[in-house]
């Protein structure tokens, strides 16, 4: 998604790109997306998406984006909840996941990096033993 484009035609014009006119540029942080959500935060609308290289939450009111990263790993899962709470995880390894909270996304106006969650939430993985 490298572009935030508003489609001015009509149904017969979907699958032409004349219909689409670019209103700016929105870069999310890795075009392989794993999961979104959407929510209504103080009136303005946001969408988060968890990609291959980290969480962009996009403000659709103010075309604005916040990217929430950690040394490039995947995020899998993305909740956002009206009071501006994120909900994250990113992939540590193969079969494990780190889950992250941070508050007030809504609030933001730099990106975030590594380390600056509210909270983290670190999963372990067990093996049988034999």
């Amino acid at each position: 998604m490298n572009n935030h484009s508003e489609f001015n035609s009509n149904i017969a014009d979907r699958n032409t790109s004349s219909g689409y006119q670019k209103i700016d540029e929105q870069d999310i942080v890795n075009g392989l997306i794993n999961d979104l959500h959407a929510a209504v935060i103080d009136g303005k609308t946001y969408v988060a998406v968890a990609t291959d290289g980290g969480v962009s939450v996009i403000n659709e009111t103010d075309g604005t984006v916040i990217d929430v990263t950690d040394a490039g790993r995947d995020s899998d899962n993305v909740a956002l909840a009206s009071d501006g709470t994120l909900y994250y995880s990113n992939e540590i390894a193969t079969d494990q996941d780190d889950f992250y909270l941070q508050r007030n996304i809504h609030e933001a106006t730099v990106d975030i990096t590594l380390g600056k969650a509210d909270y983290i939430y670190c999963t372990f993985q067990t093996h049988a033993i034999a």
